[in-house]
């Protein structure tokens, strides 16, 4: 696992690995450098995050948290659980596009893709999927397909509760405990329709136990 940049000259390190192109990216993409470099040199990113020590220290898992527009809940995650658990997250949600696919990918992002988010989870990653969009504090929903690959390992699904915005660069995220799977021990698409039900009503549970002044704020 890649160890976080904690000091200068570490980011002066990484910077000059990529002047000289002495570095290497994963399968998909990822560069992890650039992850830090993005946290060590936006201080106005500000992320606290309540109930990280619930997350596995290693191997595989699914985080699924609600989202507005654009990928900053995901990325705001990302960073912050990086900044304190030093773990790799992978958010889904690669735009399409030539030029714009493998910036973003340098990044940790991966696609929306079944396929793509069960070989990132069986390499021992950790995948957060953003909820559908929702401009209030509303959980929004989860195709079932991208739950499938967590049920398909056996690995455990993470409800997520994010509240913040680019304008301020301030995010609050609360992590739930672990979903419970599905009454189904069969992993059939039923099973995987439950277990997105389920995120998503353990997400909007902590959008009104831990933030329900905020529920219809900005």
């Amino acid at each position: 696992m890649s160890q976080p940049i904690t000091s200068p000259r570490q980011l002066l390190r990484a910077i000059g690995r990529r002047r000289s192109g002495d570095y290497e990216v994963d399968p998909w993409g990822a560069d992890p450098d650039w992850l830090d470099i993005l946290s060590v040199v936006s201080p106005l990113l500000r992320v606290r995050i309540d109930g990280a020590e619930r997350l596995p220290q290693h191997g595989g898992a699914l985080l699924v948290t609600n989202r507005r527009v654009g990928i900053g809940e995901p990325i705001a995650l990302a960073v912050g659980l990086r900044r304190q658990t030093g773990r790799l997250v992978r958010p889904v949600g690669v735009p399409d596009g030539k030029t714009v696919s493998p910036f973003v990918r340098r990044f940790g992002m991966i696609r929306s893709s079944a396929s793509e988010i069960r070989s990132v989870l069986a390499a021992g990653n950790m995948v957060v999927v953003g909820l559908t969009v929702s401009l209030r504090r509303e959980a929004g929903t989860v195709a079932s397909e991208l739950m499938a690959p967590a049920l398909e390992l056996s690995l455990p699904v993470f409800p997520i509760a994010t509240v913040g915005g680019e304008l301020t660069g301030s995010w609050r995220v609360h992590i739930g405990t672990p979903i419970p799977p599905p009454s189904s021990v069969r992993r059939t698409p039923l099973a995987a329709a439950e277990l997105a039900d389920r995120a998503r009503a353990g997400v909007q549970m902590l959008l009104e136990d831990e933030f329900p002044s905020r529920l219809t704020g900005a």
